[in-house]
């Protein structure tokens, strides 16, 4: 069950965002048909909200094909040609769009909903049950930390370049996310509810059914 948000998307501050090459003639959505695209992984989503993107701006997903390469690997990628588009994340959007040859084409996520929990820790319900306490106090932590974040990005900032392994100047220049700072059920249903008019979730439901009692509503 959930316990605790992570990341959220803001369509103010979007940090996963489709580029293209300023050389490629790429003008509108429908210029990516019969295009490849590369994609953290094919059916999260990332490759979803990119899909639905293109469908929702003029194109036709059904004939893009997407490949998966690792974030650190596609803006070589698309340099070289072997992609037309690239759905990519900070840091490394910003360090591919240091050199002025690429730019952003889309906010894929908007997609979605303008503004939505995009990842989340979760605990086994059978060991919530049993520690209600500890887990209360884990979420807790993490809302705090959130929190913490959210407020003093530059405080942070040396963990991110330690983590990610990229120059600090480009770190500096990059958007930073945004955290949860509350778990609020809204702001995962939009998410639920998008993802089945998509067709990448067989069905749908509340969310509160997978959100533990021990945190609902919890605010840092």
């Amino acid at each position: 069950m959930m316990v605790a948000p992570s990341s959220m998307y803001d369509t103010s501050n979007p940090t996963q965002v489709l580029i293209v090459r300023n050389d490629a003639g790429i003008h509108t959505a429908a210029d990516l048909n019969g295009k490849t695209v590369a994609v953290t992984a094919i059916g999260d989503l990332l490759s979803a909200s990119t899909l639905a993107w293109i469908d929702q701006n003029g194109g036709t997903s059904s004939t893009v094909k997407l490949v998966e390469i690792p974030p650190s690997a596609e803006a070589a990628a698309l340099a070289a040609g072997r992609v037309q588009a690239a759905s990519l994340a900070e840091p490394f959007l910003s360090e591919a769009l240091a050199d002025g040859s690429v730019r952003v084409f889309g906010k894929i996520f908007d997609a979605i909903a303008p503004r939505f929990l995009q990842a989340a820790y979760f605990g086994m319900a059978d060991y919530i049950a049993a520690n209600p306490d500890p887990v209360r106090r884990f979420a807790m932590a993490l809302l705090e930390g959130n929190t913490f974040a959210n407020a003093h990005p530059d405080q942070t900032l040396p963990w991110l370049i330690d983590f990610a392994k990229i120059d600090p100047a480009v770190a500096k220049r990059a958007r930073r996310e945004r955290f949860g700072e509350s778990m609020d059920p809204a702001l995962v249903q939009v998410e639920i509810d998008a993802l089945v008019r998509l067709k990448a979730l067989d069905h749908g439901f509340d969310v509160r059914e997978m959100i533990s009692p021990v945190v609902l509503n919890l605010h840092g």
